[in-house]
């Protein structure tokens, strides 16, 4: 009898080995992600895509046509941006931010119902006016998911994006 007592306590069974590995898989996974709230990655993430598309907006129109930016954040607080040239909106922003900007006139909230847009001179790459305006121009681009804040200041006449 002692002999097979010795002979069934040798180890773990596979089974419990992975179901160990299962808890330790789905214990880290929700560190990380809670890692990523707390670092702030989405809206760090959200600003780096806006300014890449914006950029490349930029470019495009004074390489090819008027391009022009749509920019919002839905009822949810997930951001969008649309090219004009694209049928299909992109997600750069995930749930929980507000997008805002400041023209000359005062600031406003970048809805989905009224989106920020952007439209660029393909001559000099600067920004035109807002929505047909003759002077308004948005000046700044402020991102926030409530804990931090994220400015992009925009310079009308250059076309020029500063992150401050």
């Amino acid at each position: 009898m002692t002999k097979e007592l010795t002979q069934d306590s040798r180890g773990f069974s596979l089974v419990e080995l992975i179901v160990v590995i299962a808890i330790m898989s789905v214990v880290s996974a929700g560190v990380l992600m809670s890692m990523s709230v707390v670092t702030g990655q989405n809206i760090k993430s959200c600003y780096a895509q806006l300014d890449s598309n914006i950029e490349n907006a930029r470019l495009l129109a004074m390489s090819k046509n008027n391009v022009t930016i749509k920019l919002y954040a839905k009822a949810n607080g997930e951001v969008y941006i649309k090219l004009s040239n694209a049928t299909d909106e992109v997600r750069i922003g995930k749930r929980g931010l507000s997008v805002r900007y400041m023209t000359n006139t005062g600031v406003q909230d970048a809805t989905e119902a009224a989106p920020l847009e952007l439209a660029f001179d393909r001559s000099t790459g600067a920004f035109k006016p807002l929505n047909g305006t003759t002077d308004v121009y948005c000046q700044k681009i402020i991102l926030s998911d409530g804990k931090r804040t994220f400015t992009m200041r925009l310079v009308p006449k250059t076309g020029k994006i500063y992150r401050e």
